[in-house]
């Protein structure tokens, strides 16, 4: 793959502060008028070190183009801040003008017991109602379709499963009901919108130390990958990523498992290293730790969803 890119997003127009998640992110419009959500790299609170979620957000994107799921278009960027830089990313807008945007806590908010955020604002330890079940109900409900640019994948549900599958390979801790959505056109057509929000991915959190002594480690490593689990899912706190790819496969149908887990088989090493390849600030004991643990990922998402 082409290197990526870093984009200086300092002179782009901030049209709006949102705060949401775990700091503000800015809504900024690029000089042709897209408009593109920037979100600054966190440091680690005892160390300061910089976490990876802005170059986890790059690999997850050219990840997910060698499955074939739709995924948000990001790009490496940063803000000038006096005589340095804050790093950052910036994901394009999923929205055209002319289209509402509704998150999966707007298609739930109706599940009795349902409730994303507590009397602080804060999310619940136990996100009770979001399950893939009550997820498929409401896409087959509202009657959603397929993202555009799916390919081989008929049916928003289809879709769906393909980004667990995702999830489950890339390690993906954080697909609360906030970080997928459907998309409503002017003329009332609903449809899945691409996956996004992947920063949570690939070890993004662990020091770079961290990662060098795992990536020298296979028990630790695969010990590591065991602990990939739903968090964000309905009674998840205990249950592997796979399962849950596993249960939107069982709901998506023969058809879906079978484009899935033929996609994902049909990637090799070295697809995994193209796609790793050249993303800025993704240093080398990041890349190689990467690698391995898609290897790992890999085949556990291949032998549990089958």
């Amino acid at each position: 793959m082409a290197e990526a890119i870093e984009v200086d997003v300092s002179d782009w127009e901030t049209i709006q502060i949102e705060a949401r998640g775990s700091g503000a992110n800015q809504w900024r419009r690029d000089p042709n008028g897209v408009q593109w959500l920037y979100k600054a790299t966190r440091r680690a609170a005892a160390t300061g070190e910089l976490q990876g979620e802005d170059w986890s957000e790059k690999a997850a994107e050219r990840l997910a183009s060698l499955i074939g799921v739709p995924c948000a278009e990001v790009e490496l960027a940063h803000v000038r801040r006096g005589d340095g830089a804050e790093p950052g990313v910036v994901c394009k807008d999923l929205a055209e003008p002319s289209t509402e945007f509704q998150n999966g806590a707007n298609l739930l908010a109706d599940i009795p017991g349902y409730r994303y955020r507590d009397s602080r604002g804060r999310p619940p330890r136990n996100h009770v109602g979001h399950s893939v079940q009550n997820i498929v109900d409401r896409l087959r409900a509202f009657d959603v379709g397929p993202p555009t640019g799916a390919s081989g994948v008929p049916t928003a549900v289809a879709a769906l499963a393909g980004y667990l599958v995702l999830d489950a390979w890339i390690g993906n801790l954080d697909r609360h009901e906030e970080n997928w959505a459907v998309l409503r056109d002017e003329d009332g057509v609903v449809t899945l919108a691409a996956s996004y929000d992947h920063g949570a991915a690939l070890g993004s959190s662990l020091t770079e130390a961290r990662r060098a002594a795992l990536a020298a480690d296979s028990v630790g490593l695969a010990a590591y990958a065991d602990k990939a689990f739903a968090r964000k899912f309905e009674d998840g706190a205990r249950v592997p990523l796979t399962a849950v790819a596993a249960d939107a496969l069982d709901q998506a149908g023969t058809a879906a498992r079978a484009h899935w887990l033929s996609t994902l088989e049909a990637v090799e090493l070295d697809d995994i290293r193209g796609a790793l390849d050249g993303i800025p600030r993704m240093s080398d004991p990041a890349r190689t730790f990467c690698e391995q643990l898609l290897v790992i990922n890999r085949r556990r998402v291949l032998d549990d969803c089958r």
